[in-house]
């Protein structure tokens, strides 16, 4: 079931950006030492510097806007939160548009950021699932001076089949996410020679070991990027002119845009990588879901005259048990 442009129509508008480092982007985020609460309101977004706002639309979302990273170029800014407090703010970088870094390089990537000022003490490096290969993340604990400390999950991936699908990402939150622990534990150097008899390792459950779990319940487009011959489209930005959403379950795939009856695919394969699910239908049609993080992920449409949309997809619902 590919993305057609008969589903998928984009208005393309000018923008600009300004230089922004994480320091400068993140100084109203994080809660004073002196606070005796847990997180800032919405309204925090208006004080931070060197982004371009595209949708402020507070706990209901979708909240994004653009930046310039010195040394690492363009970079898309979103924030998550429920009610009236920020919780999460998200930095991402596109490859063809921006500086895409490295497992080894995100110390240095993360510290020429920050200031001296600024404490940066890593938790975990990167998960042994992920030594040796291009994806992978590390966490760290970040304390911009005045304020109480804020975490972050540094990572990179490797992208999908095309050019130019690789990014690269900043999270912090106002706490050390569940989801960024490793699933196996990073290995410790031998303590001796000897064999060490293993714990029996328990089976995964039925839910955890179903194909395309991770893409179960309802997403949302809340954004989209341009491609002019597999570049981002320069001083353009891709609109969404229609309400675009995905709802998937074991059984049943379905493409919702407004306007229009519902595109459903009955018994669709899901295939799983660690990046990306692979969605195909009766009629042997697939669709790349590419996966950012547990709640956030992108899918670009079929290629005409080497121009092509990228949709950048929030779940909005679990799958109803």
């Amino acid at each position: 079931m590919r993305l057609t442009s008969a589903l998928l129509s984009a208005l393309l508008a000018s923008t600009t950006c300004s230089a922004a480092t994480l320091e400068s982007i993140l100084e109203p985020f994080p809660v004073p030492a002196s606070g005796d609460y847990t997180a800032n309101e919405w309204p925090m977004l208006n004080k931070i510097k060197g982004v371009k706002w595209k949708k402020k639309e507070g706990p209901n979302g979708p909240n994004w806007g653009e930046t310039r990273l010195d040394k690492l170029g363009p970079a898309m800014v979103s924030a998550q939160g429920p009610r009236t407090m920020v919780f999460e703010l998200s930095v991402s970088i596109s490859e063809g548009q921006g500086k895409i870094f490295e497992q080894d390089q995100f110390d240095d990537v993360l510290r020429a950021q920050f200031s001296s000022d600024t404490k940066i003490r890593k938790l975990r490096g990167v998960c042994a699932e992920d030594a040796g290969r291009l994806s992978g993340g590390a966490v760290y604990e970040v304390t911009l001076k005045d304020k109480k400390p804020i975490f972050a999950f540094v990572s990179t991936d490797a992208g999908g089949n095309s050019p130019n699908s690789r990014s690269s990402s900043f999270d912090f939150s106002v706490q050390n996410e569940a989801r960024w622990k490793c699933s196996e534990p990073t290995p410790e150097p031998p303590k001796r020679t000897a064999p060490v008899r293993q714990a029996p390792v328990a089976a995964p459950s039925q839910q955890a070991a179903k194909a395309g779990n991770r893409l179960f319940g309802a997403w949302k487009a809340t954004h989209c990027e341009f491609y002019v011959n597999d570049q981002l489209a320069p001083i353009q930005n891709c609109k969404l002119n229609m309400e675009l959403g995905f709802r998937f379950s074991p059984d049943k795939f379905e493409i919702d845009a407004q306007g229009r009856d519902p595109e459903i695919s009955i018994a669709p394969n899901y295939q799983d990588t660690q990046n990306w699910v692979d969605v195909t239908d009766a009629k042997g049609r697939m669709t790349r879901f590419v996966l950012l993080a547990p709640d956030k992920a992108y899918v670009a449409s079929s290629k005409k005259d080497n121009k092509q949309t990228k949709f950048y997809l929030t779940k909005v619902s679990l799958l109803a048990e």
